[in-house]
């Protein structure tokens, strides 16, 4: 019975894990001005929300970036 609960206590800690976002292929994508605009604004927000708390400014600053870019679009 205890390798049952350790089992599911294991499996809800992996599911409630952030996933990592690859960054640099991320802004690869935002800067390739021959991809789709929705792809290209879906990885600027993912670079955006992946800085928000380890750097804010940057992340608030690339959030407005792509809010400026969609209006833009």
């Amino acid at each position: 019975m205890k390798k049952a609960h350790l089992l599911l206590f294991a499996l809800g800690l992996t599911l409630q894990l952030p996933a990592q976002v690859n960054v640099d292929s991320l802004r690869l994508t935002w800067n390739n001005p021959a991809l789709a605009d929705t792809n290209r604004l879906k990885a600027l927000l993912d670079i955006s929300w992946d800085l928000l708390y380890a750097n804010p400014d940057s992340g608030r600053s690339l959030a407005w970036q792509g809010l400026e870019f969609a209006r833009s679009k």
